[in-house]
């Protein structure tokens, strides 16, 4: 029989698992998938099975230790596939929601984004969580006190009560972009001149009522 590996990176330490046989509720890597590839990995996390006597599955990608109560998350670094991080913070397991380049808990709010090593979280301790929500699927999100961007945190000096993102040109891979009733944004950080992003200008042209 083939054996594949679920690299478990915990406090630092690298360890590979062996993989079970698929017909003893396994934990076993599908052949047919390239896992070292990090877009195809993170597609398939759900493919990924890592429940034994010891952990336990906390969706959408925990994982308790029932015997010593720590917590890990399951994600894709690049080059090894499926790894198993120790969480670095002291989530509500049980009301954190995924929001895309954003989460939550039922105390707090998070900023996620991928790296070579896999997703990361980072506590956005200036957002008020009972306010705070997301423009759908977008790396922009607000509050009642602030806009933020999910890698940098608050924009600075953005309305709240007008900001929203552009969504333009997805096939071209454009970068993230807003605007409220006196600036457009790139990323963070104000954009002056639209001719900097192809087709930006006649695209607003068109779409300002």
């Amino acid at each position: 029989m083939r054996y594949l590996f679920i690299i478990l990176i915990i406090s630092n330490i690298c360890i590979k698992i062996e993989a079970q046989d698929q017909k003893n509720n396994s934990s076993r890597l599908l052949d047919d998938i390239n896992w070292k590839d990090q877009t195809i990995c993170i597609a398939n996390l759900n493919k990924v099975n890592l429940e034994n006597d010891t952990l336990e599955f906390v969706p959408p990608y925990f994982y308790r230790d029932i015997k010593n109560n720590k917590e890990y998350y399951i994600t894709c670094s690049e080059g090894y596939g499926p790894v198993l991080f120790t969480l670095k913070y002291d989530f509500d397991l049980h009301s954190f929601q995924d929001l895309g380049c954003f989460a939550t808990d039922k105390d707090s709010v998070y900023s996620i984004f991928l790296t070579s090593d896999g997703q990361i979280f980072i506590p956005i301790k200036e957002a008020d969580r009972a306010t705070f929500e997301t423009f759908g699927k977008s790396m922009y999100a607000k509050d009642k006190n602030h806009i933020y961007y999910s890698r940098s945190g608050i924009i600075p000096n953005a309305d709240i009560n007008t900001f929203k993102p552009i969504y333009f040109d997805f096939e071209n891979s454009t970068p993230p972009l807003a605007r409220d009733k006196s600036s457009l944004y790139v990323w963070d950080e104000i954009l002056t001149d639209t001719l900097q992003i192809n087709g930006l200008k006649e695209y607003l042209i068109n779409t300002t009522n």
